[in-house]
């Protein structure tokens, strides 16, 4: 062989043998925080990686902050197959999230200053020394989290628009119904839950000289959860764009109107809406524990249309600075409590007498960008359903049908939800007859749509030559059973309506000029 082959042959295996001894170094890495390096300042949402090759299988990871347990996982098959030499095994930790304090039912978010993670791993024991398994091994790291922004200076706040500007948002809600009766939340569960999911862009079409804007908005995704199962709103019934003009404090100087009504799910306790629904600024430039009244603010009462929804004047108070989703922000907190003006309002046919609200809103501004970032919003309402018929432990109100959908005028007019059956009433006391259950209503029928083929959506069923109407109405609750004639006597039952709102800007985004 000349002496040029017999080079090339040994670099060859020259090199195959560092590549193998590479590659062993990489999949017998010790188990150690490989990221965040140990001293580093951090903020947000924290990325804490070890070797994937160093957690054997059958293994997991246990991760805690300053001693207090945050989560315990366990690579899964498919990670493993899929890794490639020396890959991260990653847990993501949200240093704005509360977490559980030590053994107490306190929970709280990390504050600013150092903190210690420490990441342990335990392997499956031995065959001889029993199940379970063992603490093998820990890496502990040292870091200092940084989420506020320290300033004592004034800011003013304002929205800044920009032609051509788009974001799209992403919010989810839920509400949920509880009274005071073990039976009723018990019989009731499933059914006193909604939800929805949505998405909408914003984006602006033009710019005036004061600042203010013509905004468009679309909702693009809406997802309606109840009974515990997620329906899939048609995207063709979704409204079209809804025009806005916006002046810099968020106050809406003119919008179009929109024919399109979603007070079908407002009625059940679902707030849908097709615009971002912008919060309004203070008019002043605020520090850092400075309060001012915003008024006219809806309180968002769950089962209250969006045209009838009753505006306090809230206290409204700029909490901190701090970095959200990337940007550095104004968290601005509000709040109100105390009752509505008028006697009672009704959901899903409950009629709640005096009813106490409680409104609480986070509102995250990105001060520089003159952009909304995220909106967290909690309603709690509590007040009195009265019953007519006796003090008998009776059924819980029966809750109504959803409401149903009315057929449009196309050639394929949707169905409505069916209604929810009542729940029947229990076994009265030995003094005084139960109750009846309250009759759910029935869903709205569907308009006529004009002549076509039939089509299925589901859960939306749709009609050739006319709109299905809504199913029938859910059937009152049985009596309850009575051991004498003792006269009725009225009772009433505590209702209390929690509603849950979150908006926020879609995470994909990246801060263009925070």
């Amino acid at each position: 062989m000349q002496p040029r082959k017999w080079l090339a042959v040994a670099l060859g295996f020259i090199m195959m043998g560092t590549l193998v001894e590479c590659t062993r170094a990489q999949n017998e890495s010790p188990f150690t925080i490989r990221y965040p390096p140990d001293g580093a300042t951090v903020r947000e949402k924290v990325r804490i990686r070890v070797p994937l090759a160093s957690i054997p299988e059958g293994a997991y990871v246990s991760l805690d902050v300053d001693g207090n347990f945050i989560v315990a996982l366990s690579p899964s098959e498919a990670e493993r197959t899929g890794a490639k030499a020396g890959a991260n095994y990653e847990y993501v930790w949200d240093t704005k999230i509360p977490m559980k304090i030590g053994r107490s039912k306190k929970t709280a978010p990390v504050t600013d200053g150092d903190h210690k993670i420490t990441a342990s791993l335990f392997t499956p024991r031995p065959s001889n020394e029993g199940n379970g398994n063992k603490l093998a091994s820990a890496s502990s790291i040292n870091v200092t989290v940084n989420n506020k922004v320290n300033s004592e200076t004034e800011i003013s706040l304002r929205y800044k628009f920009s032609d051509g500007q788009s974001h799209m948002y992403k919010r989810a809600g839920t509400t949920e119904v509880a009274t005071n009766q073990d039976q009723a939340q018990a019989q009731g569960a499933q059914n006193n839950k909604y939800g929805q999911k949505s998405e909408l862009i914003m984006g602006v079409d033009d710019k005036y000289e004061n600042g203010n804007a013509i905004v468009r908005n679309k909702l693009t995704r809406l997802v309606i959860r109840q009974n515990d199962e997620d329906s899939i709103y048609p995207s063709d019934k979704l409204p079209k764009s809804l025009y806005q003009e916006l002046d810099p404090l968020g106050n809406v100087r003119y919008q179009n109107n929109n024919s399109s009504s979603f007070n079908e799910f407002a009625q059940m306790g679902i707030p849908v809406s097709a615009t971002l629904d912008m919060p309004i600024l203070p008019d002043n430039a605020v520090k850092v524990g400075d309060s001012w009244d915003t008024a006219n603010v809806p309180l968002d009462i769950p089962g209250v249309t969006p045209d009838k929804q009753p505006k306090a004047t809230v206290k409204s108070t700029l909490e901190s600075l701090e970095w959200q989703s990337g940007y550095p922000t104004a968290k601005i907190h509000q709040h109100y409590d105390g009752r509505l003006a008028g006697e009672s309002i009704t959901f899903n046919d409950m009629q709640i007498e005096k009813p106490q609200v409680t409104f609480d809103r986070d509102i995250y501004v990105a001060y520089r960008a003159g952009l909304l970032v995220k909106v967290v919003r909690n309603v709690q309402v509590a007040g009195t359903l009265l019953q007519d018929a006796t003090t008998g432990m009776g059924s819980a109100p029966g809750m109504s049908s959803s409401y149903g959908y009315s057929g449009s005028s196309s050639s394929r007019g949707p169905s409505s939800y069916p209604g929810s059956s009542s729940y029947p009433g229990s076994r009265g006391s030995s003094s005084y007859p139960g109750s009846s259950g309250y009759s759910g209503s029935s869903g709205y029928p569907g308009a006529s749509g004009s002549s076509g083929y039939g089509r299925s959506y589901n859960p939306y069923q749709t009609g050739g030559a006319s709109g299905y109407s809504g199913y029938a109405s859910g059937t009152g609750g049985e009596g309850g059973y009575s051991t004498d004639s003792t006269p009725a006597k009225p009772i009433s039952i505590r209702v209390t309506i929690k509603s849950e709102m979150a908006t926020e800007l879609n995470p994909t985004e990246e801060p263009k000029n925070p």
